[in-house]
């Protein structure tokens, strides 16, 4: 018998040291990193005419930021989160004990990933390396509402915008990661000061936000509008033959008319009966 359970605790073991290198070979190497992915943000909100198109919720305080505030910002989120000090997974424990509705498995598996990030940041404290440089948004996820906190205390302190204009700044970038409440509370309390205001994830964010190549992206959504735009412009074009067809056949008299497309520089020619 004790045999068996010798064998079973090994196997169970086995299982766990299993589940952690798995998750360890995720959440090390996503991509791209936190610092790639502030740059995206930066590039987003620098690049011309992009601020005046944000959601009027966040746009109208936003906009009225000059682009040295928000370099300023960004780099007070990059700042705080290398400066992170996380708790060891025994003290985790016990400031974010197991939720009510919370399985023992999905538990395990909240504890394995927080002992994997854990572990990354030691070893990249020891190391002199930045946590920026080397970990992606399981981290940010991990550590934003404690930085998201640090930021706005440091912008007030330096007098960076205002703090309504600074909590949606940050509104803007965590909607690009955190899905609602509970995804920001997976690994910490929620504070009871600054509450974000995000509740959904932007997709349209996220996939620029957190791009590994930026400007494919770019292009990508660039040719994917112009498109659309064909596509619009030949509905209309259907919508106008289908009309004359109608009004044409309705009055008993056979349509013969035709919309050609025009190439870039092209000049439509002139009727015969027409003068030049």
């Amino acid at each position: 018998m004790a045999a068996i359970n010798a064998n079973t605790d090994a196997a169970a073991d086995s299982g766990v040291s299993g589940h952690l290198e798995s998750r360890a070979s995720v959440l090390l190497e996503e991509k791209p990193c936190i610092d790639a992915a502030v740059r995206n943000f930066l590039a987003i909100l620098l690049a011309p005419h992009s601020r005046s198109k944000l959601p009027d919720e966040n746009g109208e305080r936003i906009e009225q930021l000059d682009k040295l505030d928000i370099q300023r910002v960004c780099g007070s989120i990059l700042r705080n989160i290398n400066a992170v000090e996380l708790l060891s997974p025994p003290q985790w424990c016990l400031k974010v004990p197991q939720k009510e509705e919370q399985t023992g498995l999905n538990r395990m598996e909240q504890i394995g990933d927080y002992k994997v990030l854990y572990a990354a940041c030691s070893a990249l404290s020891k190391s002199s390396s930045k946590i920026t440089k080397n970990l992606g948004v399981s981290m940010l996820r991990l550590i934003w509402h404690d930085v998201r906190d640090k930021v706005i205390a440091e912008c007030k302190t330096k007098k960076i915008g205002t703090e309504e204009q600074i909590v949606e700044l940050l509104s803007l970038y965590e909607s690009s990661f955190l899905e609602d409440e509970e995804k920001l509370s997976s690994f910490q309390e929620a504070s009871t000061d600054n509450e974000p205001t995000t509740k959904v994830k932007d997709k349209e964010m996220e996939e620029l936000v957190w791009a590994v190549d930026f400007k494919a992206v770019l292009n990508s959504r660039q040719q994917k509008r112009k498109v659309e735009a064909k596509k619009r412009m030949d509905d209309i074009d259907n919508e106008i033959r289908e009309t004359v067809t109608n009004t044409l056949t309705d009055n008993g008299v056979t349509s013969t008319v035709t919309i050609e497309e025009l190439g870039d520089g092209d000049d439509p020619e002139p009727e015969s009966d027409l003068p030049p």
